[in-house]
């Protein structure tokens, strides 16, 4: 009963701090708003609407087809020069036979990591999911060198494009690419900018406890063309300090970035943990990027790796701490514009304990300037002692925006 009082006293709250963002939005700076000579001026609304055909292959008994239709709402709204406020929010159903064969799927889809519970599923049958998600709900101002954000809002810490050990609020999954806006976090965050080249910045994303909080500083600022940052603070169980940096070696780009968590209370069950990535990439003068990396995670939780079983197999958001379920990962990864509007990717990650490799190719082509279509690839192949195991995702999707 407890459970179920707190579950909707938090959901009254979130509604309750949507209509407040709404009512930020009606109230403040009308004067500026006033000067404003057209409704672009102070409005912004876009999105988009995806359909996504899945065909997953695991074994004759195992196959499963579904369709996905997703789409995406966007609204800013720019009352002052100092004030911008944002609402977006995504739709998503699921429909097909096979939809009940995927393991605690409707738990999955209606999961929302933040305090505020802006989730809801609303519609759960045999064969048809439909979530709806507010994933962005903030309100920013900015003066001078201050910068001040408040609510549900994406806090991006990381220096490298797949692996992000620095990312402490919300750290995005690689195998998730079909959510390029990438999860966010109800959270505070206060920016200095003393320069024009460094800032300092300290989050905090409250929960329900203090070992479900997470609160932490940043400080960026660049020597010698390499931008640095420092970070320290707490991350759930643990104290966590990190470092990260980016810039070239000649022409290559050179990032990464390390963290290390220190358990406030150490156990058997709870150690210490260093995640650490690094990157290389390289544009050639014909259009092609290449990028190579590596992982190493001290202390990797997998749960035997059952296939598909792993949260970055399944597209969930993961831990800065266990980014892989495995000690050692490496990628490599070329994408090509073949035509202007034809363009090829490929990426390819291999583990070392467990071993197993991931391969993702796709091919997408423009057909308008808002209309895009995608086919892509998702394979897992499992070594064991016995026999290889594999598991095939084919996605066929069309994009349209607005």
């Amino acid at each position: 009963m407890f459970d179920r009082m707190y579950h909707n006293t938090r959901q009254w709250l979130a509604y309750f701090f949507v209509l407040g963002i709404c009512l930020c939005a009606a109230t403040v700076s009308a004067q500026d708003v006033k000067e404003k000579k057209k409704l672009s001026d102070v409005l912004s609304f876009n999105g988009y609407i995806k359909d996504l055909q899945v065909f997953t292959i695991a074994s004759p008994e195992a196959n499963i087809t579904y369709n996905f239709v997703h789409n995406r709402l966007n609204l800013k709204y720019y009352p002052s020069s100092a004030f911008t406020m944002a609402l977006e929010a995504r739709n998503r159903i699921f429909f097909g036979s096979d939809i009940n064969r995927l393991p605690d799927f409707a738990d999955f889809v209606d999961y929302d990591n933040g305090y505020f519970d802006l989730t809801a599923l609303v519609i759960k049958e045999s064969s048809v999911l439909a979530v709806m998600q507010i994933d962005r709900a903030w309100v920013d101002w900015y003066r001078g060198k201050w910068q001040a954000r408040i609510g549900r809002q994406r806090i991006n810490w990381g220096k490298t494009l797949v692996w992000n050990p620095n990312d402490l609020f919300n750290t995005f999954n690689f195998t998730d690419f079909d959510y390029e806006e990438q999860p966010g976090s109800d959270a505070l965050k206060v920016t200095y900018y003393p320069t024009g080249m460094s800032s300092i910045e300290a989050a905090v994303k409250p929960g329900k406890s203090g070992d479900e909080t997470v609160a932490a500083a940043i400080w960026r600022f660049n020597r010698r063309n390499y931008d640095l940052q420092v970070l320290a603070g707490s991350y759930l169980t643990d104290y966590a300090v990190g470092l990260g940096w980016a810039g070239n070696i000649k022409n290559a780009g050179f990032k990464g970035e390390a963290t290390w968590f220190q358990p406030k209370n150490p156990s058997s069950d709870n150690r210490s943990v260093l995640s650490a990535t690094m990157t290389i990439d390289y544009s050639f003068e014909k259009p092609v990027y290449i990028q190579g990396g590596v992982l190493y995670n001290q202390h990797p939780y997998s749960d035997s790796l059952g296939m598909g079983s792993a949260g970055f197999l399944r597209g969930q958001e993961l831990s800065p701490k266990n980014l892989m379920p495995s000690d050692w990962s490496f990628i490599a990864q070329v994408n090509s514009n073949i035509t202007p509007l034809f363009q090829a990717n490929l990426a390819v990650i291999q583990t070392v304990s467990p071993a197993f490799m991931f391969v993702m190719p796709s091919l997408s082509y423009s057909l308008m300037d808002n209309l895009d279509i995608t086919l892509l690839d998702q394979s897992v192949f499992l070594f064991t002692s016995t026999k290889p195991n594999s598991i095939h995702s084919l996605y066929l999707r069309l994009k349209w925006s607005f």
